[in-house]
């Protein structure tokens, strides 16, 4: 061990020294400690809602998603279908089609997406374990629907009334004024088979039917779709499929994984992160200004034993280094140990379970999630403004100071 450590760690686990000194360094150790823990707790709560979230989306977002490059809507033919589906990386394809739709039942109404699915969708997207009441349909022939459960609230609807219909209607095309309003809606009836729990985004905006019943509600053809979504093998990169389906379908055909599927939830996630980020690093930030107060009280305190490894002959950098080591073990250990809290408090909410959200069907713990970048972004802050107060309290430090 060199002298410089040496000398900084004798200073730092010295049990002498009880005055101003000795107590402004716990302090600022404490204050560390307390920063470090608030900083990686916060980025555990935001990479658990990310989690989560997605995970939530993950019954209504696939993995990829096809979709034409212009337009809402294109013809997938059966050799094409065949194609995708025997591409390197591809478990299984479904073809959907979505539309805004005007939703009755009874005295009630709203404006909801209609989602037409085919028979396979449910080995794509796992949107039949998200079913709480009823049941998702297993005849695609029928005129069904399944609906969100936000959805579910606006309408008022009973699930234990299968045989009260919900009416769907959507504008009929055209151009010009609108002279009749009783021909200006083509309509169906559908029957409610059960009510899915998502998250409140997807389930106030969603409802599930046939594919074949959405396409005659608004008069398309059997082959029309707006997407063929995909599941992918589990160990498949999401990334190479894309690439050999881009390759396969040429530019008529926009490829997108789940993360670009969702751009903008990504970009809010990322900027309200790192909106936490700078908050809480300033609170950390401050904390760090402890340690440079500790170290200049040590310097003023040491200034003797300092002059007199001066005349020893220790060079006046190392002598420097020594305060610079003995601010980064504060911030280290008081990091340390902040992370280890931080860590306990993570784990012991996903043991006991002390916060919940709640929503009008369930309540659930609060997400939260280790991760190794979190980890490594809180060390590197906390190493980093370490080093930087250490360098600032070391700067008073000079050849004038010791000599006088």
């Amino acid at each position: 061990m060199g002298i410089v450590h040496y000398i900084a760690r004798r200073y730092f686990f010295s049990r002498k020294g009880k005055g101003a000194v000795h107590v402004l360094s716990l302090v600022s150790m404490l204050g560390v400690m307390a920063g470090t823990t608030a900083l990686f707790v916060v980025l555990a709560a935001f990479s658990g809602l990310e989690n989560f979230i997605m995970e939530a989306r993950s019954a209504m977002d696939p993995a990829l998603q096809l979709s034409p490059a212009k337009g809402k809507r294109f013809v997938i033919n059966a050799d094409t279908l065949a194609a995708i589906q025997k591409t390197e990386g591809v478990k299984q394809a479904s073809r959907t089609l979505a539309e805004k739709v005007f939703l009755q039942y009874g005295d009630k109404n709203c404006v909801v997406w209609a989602k037409g699915v085919d028979s396979l969708y449910s080995q794509v997207n796992p949107i039949d374990s998200a079913v709480h009441i009823g049941s998702f349909p297993s005849d695609f022939s029928a005129d069904v629907v399944v609906v969100g459960s936000g959805v579910a609230n606006r309408l008022m609807l009973n699930p234990n009334d299968p045989y009260k219909p919900i009416y769907m209607q959507v504008p009929r095309p055209g151009k010009g004024q609108i002279s009749n309003l009783e021909g200006a809606f083509y309509e169906a009836t559908a029957y409610p088979t059960g009510i899915f729990v998502m998250g409140d985004e997807i389930d106030g905006q969603y409802v599930i039917t046939p594919l074949r019943f959405l396409q005659g509600l608004l008069h398309y053809r059997r082959g029309d779709i707006s997407a063929v979504e995909l599941a992918l093998e589990p160990n498949a990169s999401d990334s190479a499929v894309k690439e050999r389906l881009e390759k396969r379908l040429g530019k008529s055909v926009v490829v997108k994984t789940r993360k670009e599927q969702q751009a903008a939830f990504y970009k809010i996630m990322n900027t309200e992160n790192a909106a936490a980020y700078f908050i809480f690093g300033l609170i950390l930030i401050i904390a760090t200004f402890g340690v440079a107060a500790s170290l200049i009280a040590l310097i003023i305190e040491k200034r003797e034993n300092l002059q007199t490894l001066q005349n020893l002959g220790l060079q006046l950098g190392k002598i420097k280094r020594i305060i610079i080591c003995e601010g980064l073990l504060v911030s280290l250990i008081g990091g340390l140990i902040g992370m280890l809290i931080g860590m306990g408090l993570i784990l012991a909410q996903k043991r006991f379970h002390w916060i919940y959200i709640r929503s009008s069907f369930s309540a659930i713990p609060y997400p939260l999630a280790l991760r190794l970048s979190d980890g490594l972004i809180v060390a590197a802050t906390v190493l980093f403004l370490g080093l930087v107060c250490s360098v600032v309290a070391s700067l008073g430090l000079n050849k004038k100071f010791l000599e006088n």
